[in-house]
C-alpha cells in the first residue's frame, strides 16, 4: 500500500502469516509484561498519580519499588501464561485475517477521485485493520480478562493460577465473566488497530525515503522488504500513536474487566462499582475528573512503541525468512 498492491500474486500463504503473527505477539509480550504490569496498576487507581496525594503509586519509578518491595521480582510477571496466550492468539488472528481481508475486501473498497491517493490507501488500512482488530479481539477476549485480572490482584492471590481463575469466574460470575468488558474492548481495539495499520503505512512511506530499501521480497503491504530497523520504527510510531488516539477506552475497558473483583482490589485504594460502560463513563469523570480518562498514559505509550515495534518487525522478518528458507530448500 505504498505505491501499489500487487494482491495476486502473494509469495505467502495464510499459514505463513499466521506464523509470522504468533511470532511477533511472542516476543513482544514477553519483552514489555513488566511495563503492562505497572499500566495496569495505574490504570485501575482510582486517586490522582501525583506525588502530593496518598495514592498508592505515584509514577512509573516509585510504582515499580514499590510492587516489588510488597510482591517481589515475580510480581513484574503476574499473568504473564494468559497475557502470552492472548498475545500469540491475537496476533495470529489479527495479521493473517488483515491478509485475508486484504485480498477478498480490498478491490470492494472503491476509489474517489477526489481523494489523495496517499490518503486514500491509508484509510483502506485502517478499514481492514479495524476489523482484523475486531476479529481478534472477540477469539482473545477471555485471556484479555485473565490477564487483566491477574495483573490487578495483590498477595494474598485471588486467583493463583490460569485454571482456577477459569473455574472461578465462570462460578461466581457465569460465562458473561469471561467477556466482561467486550463492548469497550471492540471499541477501543477496532480504531487502535486500525490506527496501528494506518501509522505503520504512514510512517513506511517517510521512513522508506531515508532507508531507501529495496528488494522483491513483499513486506506486509506487498511491496518490498523492509529492514528490522524501518519496520521496528515504523511499528513503534505506529504503536504510540494509536495507543494515544484512543486511551480514555483502554481506561474504561480495565475498569469494567474488573468489576466483580473488588475484593481482589481492596489493597489497592479507592473502589468504585460500575454497572455498565455509560455509569464507568460517568463516575471516572465525576469522580476522578478529565485526568482519570489518561491515568497510566506515559507507561502505555513507552509499552505500546516498544510492543509494536517488536510484533511488526518480527512479523516482517519471519515472513522474509519462510521465504528465504523456501528458495534454499527448493
Amino acid at each position: 500500500m505504498f505505491e501499489t498492491v500487487n494482491l495476486s500474486n502473494s509469495q505467502h500463504s495464510q499459514i505463513d502469516y499466521a506464523i509470522a503473527g504468533a511470532s511477533g505477539g511472542f516476543v513482544s509480550r514477553a519483552v514489555v509484561q513488566p511495563l503492562d504490569v505497572v499500566k495496569i496498576r495505574f490504570q485501575l487507581q482510582v486517586e490522582p498519580i501525583q506525588t502530593i496525594t496518598d495514592g498508592k503509586y505515584k509514577g512509573i519509578a516509585q510504582a515499580i519499588k514499590c510492587i516489588y518491595k510488597e510482591e517481589g521480582l515475580k510480581a513484574f510477571w503476574k499473568g504473564h501464561l494468559s497475557s502470552q496466550i492472548q498475545a500469540v492468539s491475537f496476533s495470529l488472528v489479527q495479521f493473517s485475517t488483515y491478509e485475508l481481508c486484504k485480498v477478498y475486501f480490498w478491490p470492494l473498497i472503491s476509489e474517489s477521485p477526489s481523494t489523495g491517493k496517499s490518503v486514500l490507501k491509508s484509510s483502506k488500512t485502517f478499514l481492514l485493520g479495524s476489523l482484523a482488530g475486531s476479529t481478534a479481539t472477540i477469539f482473545t477476549q477471555p485471556f484479555d480478562v485473565f490477564r487483566t485480572r491477574f495483573a490487578a490482584q495483590g498477595e494474598p492471590k485471588t486467583y493463583p493460577n490460569l485454571s482456577n481463575a477459569i473455574i472461578m469466574i465462570i462460578k461466581t460470575e457465569g460465562l458473561r465473566g469471561l467477556f466482561r468488558g467486550l463492548i469497550p474492548s471492540l471499541l477501543l481495539v477496532a480504531p487502535q488497530t486500525g490506527f496501528q495499520f494506518f501509522f505503520y503505512n504512514l510512517s513506511n512511506n517517510v521512513l522508506t525515503k531515508f532507508f531507501k530499501t529495496k528488494g522483491k521480497q513483499d513486506n506486509l503491504f506487498g511491496i518490498h522488504k523492509i529492514g528490522i530497523l524501518q519496520s521496528a520504527l515504523s511499528g513503534g510510531i505506529a504503536g504510540s500513536m494509536a495507543k494515544i488516539c484512543v486511551y480514555p477506552v483502554d481506561i474504561i475497558k480495565k475498569r469494567m474487566q474488573v468489576q466483580g473483583f473488588e475484593k481482589a482490589r481492596s489493597k489497592f485504594g479507592k473502589l468504585h462499582v460500575s454497572k455498565g460502560v455509560v455509569k464507568c463513563i460517568k463516575v471516572i469523570f465525576l469522580v476522578e475528573g478529565i485526568g482519570g480518562y489518561f491515568k497510566g498514559l506515559k507507561t502505555s505509550v513507552i509499552k505500546s512503541f516498544i510492543s509494536l515495534g517488536l510484533r511488526f518487525s518480527v512479523y516482517e522478518q519471519v515472513c522474509n525468512g519462510i521465504l528465504n528458507l523456501r528458495d534454499k530448500i527448493s
